[in-house]
């Protein structure tokens, strides 16, 4: 537990700065390019450690919880993915709606089944 709560701390951290870069360089859909960003590095962190380190990280380590449910959990976000997507959808922005979620959608199933098939 304590390794998902000091993992969960850094993957929140991580994230809110992406979202603040983001912020800062993209203007209004900062938060929206920020949440995808945090998302796709999230699954390319997990596909790494859960696919290409499996056979040198225990499922049950300390050091696999921190990283996987802690850092990644923490980092990714569907919750605001959703919220975001549903302000778009009442603002009428349909376009990037469609482009929020196939870009999500997409990309993270992407990384993490493209590693997947790095183990054989």
């Amino acid at each position: 537990m304590l390794a998902v709560f000091i993992g969960g701390g850094i993957g929140s951290v991580m994230r809110y700065g992406i979202t603040l870069l983001s912020n800062n360089y993209l203007g209004s859909k900062g938060a929206l390019f920020g949440t995808l960003f945090s998302n796709v590095l999230a699954c390319l962190l997990l596909g790494v450690v859960i696919y290409l380190f499996k056979e040198k990280v225990s499922a049950s380590s300390f050091f696999y919880s921190f990283l996987t449910v802690g850092v990644c959990g923490g980092f990714s976000t569907f919750s605001t993915f959703s919220s975001q997507t549903v302000e778009l959808f009442n603002q009428k922005l349909y376009g990037w709606v469609g482009l929020n979620i196939s870009l999500s959608i997409v990309v993270c199933f992407g990384i993490l089944y493209l590693l997947s098939k790095q183990q054989g």
